[in-house]
């Protein structure tokens, strides 16, 4: 893998705290992002210069790079826990909770 000053990496902390960091490999610049605080993040991904957080029971939020914000996906099942995201080539991204498989095909839109 090779360094790319130009994209955001996302963590999970084990406090559930999800955190950012500015550049690939470096070792300082993280940033506390506290929107999410109190909600249990299972997975991130990201897709189409957003960021995705599946949640243990309260969904999906997608977070938006130019506003620097998260915003819950209201078009997903409000209480669902979130396992896994994921893409294919066509741009198409997909969901799992524990009973159900989810698409979107407008960024998570609808």
């Amino acid at each position: 893998m090779t360094a790319n000053k130009n994209i955001n990496i996302f963590c999970i902390t084990l406090l559930q705290s999800i955190l950012s960091i500015n550049t690939l490999f470096a070792q300082s610049n993280w940033q506390f992002l506290d929107q999410l605080c109190g909600t249990n993040v299972r997975t991130v991904f990201y897709f189409n210069n957003y960021m995705f957080a599946g949640t243990d029971g309260d969904g999906m939020y997608k977070f938006n790079f130019n506003t620097n914000s998260w915003n819950k996906l209201t078009s997903f099942p409000k209480y669902s826990s979130v396992y896994s995201i994921t893409n294919n080539s066509r741009g198409h991204l997909f969901a799992t909770t524990g009973s159900y498989f989810y698409v979107s095909t407008d960024e998570g839109a609808t």
